[in-house]
């Protein structure tokens, strides 16, 4: 944990703010960075908690993660509780609804991008059986006379697959990623997964609904923004907001922004505070609790780094 940071930037209307980045299935690390939330809410009614959306998929244990997610206020130790969805999420509402390849990576068949990019580990963790051999006799065994196999099986076998995971996952868990807001707002800090574009009206660009969406737009909605928002070099963002935000990869944030970067990961800078640390790749995962006029970091290390694999600017998950 971080010593405190203060901001006269940051007004949170006399409350206490946590949020958790990014953790894609690392549950231990979840695990630590809400153990010490705990600690330091000590169940105050004024403490409120938001998780910033990717909780799942990469890592071992999605299952695990979504169960720390969905406690109760109460059991986080805090008053309240915000679930933001990632863009994870939002690929996994498009799958779990039949709509998995809607992302453009028809290349990756048959279950998209989402499967290529994290899924299958959010799979294993619920022990689905997706190996292409059994998902093709299921979706086989259903087809009428007379249809086109290659495309009936292009159709079919992403719903099996789904149909398979909506079996194993907890109605609790399928309630709660189908309740995932795409913000929150406390005083003049925004919380949100990827963050705004500068150049729109904030509460239009906001109010975009979660599958108002497209692979050759992705960049103009919340949970995919990426260089438009980090391009921003003013103080605060319209209206004096300042956006706590993942999705984008501290360290490599930090070397896209060279100079212009924060002098130290997850600090504010250019009205922002990142809390993605890259757990998939480097063990970490970051959270902040933020009061009028000051905040800190809290940062839990499991090891095992791996470098990094593209810039920031270019990568696209």
């Amino acid at each position: 944990m971080s010593g405190w940071t203060p901001s006269a930037l940051l007004d949170v209307g006399g409350g206490v703010e946590f949020a958790v980045g990014d953790v894609h299935g690392h549950a231990r690390l979840l695990e630590a960075l809400l153990a010490e939330i705990r600690r330091l809410a000590d169940g105050g009614p004024r403490t409120h908690l938001t998780f910033l959306g990717d909780c799942c998929d990469r890592g071992p244990d999605s299952r695990r993660c979504f169960e720390l997610v969905g406690q109760t206020a109460g059991d986080l130790g805090v008053g309240g509780v915000e679930r933001l969805l990632g863009n994870h999420e939002q690929r996994l509402r498009f799958f779990l609804s039949g709509d998995g390849v809607r992302d453009g990576w028809a290349e990756v068949p048959p279950y998209g991008a989402w499967f290529a990019d994290g899924g299958a580990a959010l799979l294993e963790s619920y022990g689905v059986d997706a190996a292409p051999a059994s998902v093709r006799r299921e979706a086989l065994a259903a087809m009428p006379d007379g249809a086109d196999p290659d495309a009936f099986l292009a159709a079919a076998m992403p719903s099996v697959l789904a149909a398979r995971l909506r079996r194993a996952m907890a109605p609790e868990t399928l309630g709660m990623l189908g309740a995932m807001r795409g913000h929150r707002r406390a005083g003049n800090v925004l919380f949100v997964h990827a963050g705004i574009d500068p150049a729109a009206d904030v509460g239009a660009y906001l109010a975009r609904a979660w599958d108002d969406w497209s692979w050759e737009r992705r960049h103009e909605h919340w949970c995919w923004v990426r260089r438009a928002f980090l391009d921003h070099r003013g103080e605060t963002f319209q209206g004096g907001l300042v956006v706590v935000h993942g999705h984008c990869v501290e360290d490599e944030v930090m070397a896209y922004l060279g100079a212009d970067g924060p002098p130290e990961p997850h600090r504010l800078c250019h009205g922002r505070i990142n809390l993605d640390a890259g757990s998939y790749r480097t063990g970490r995962a970051a959270a902040v609790q933020i009061e009028d006029g000051r905040y800190r970091v809290l940062v839990a290390d499991g090891g095992a780094p791996r470098p990094p694999d593209r810039p920031a600017d270019r990568a696209e998950r």
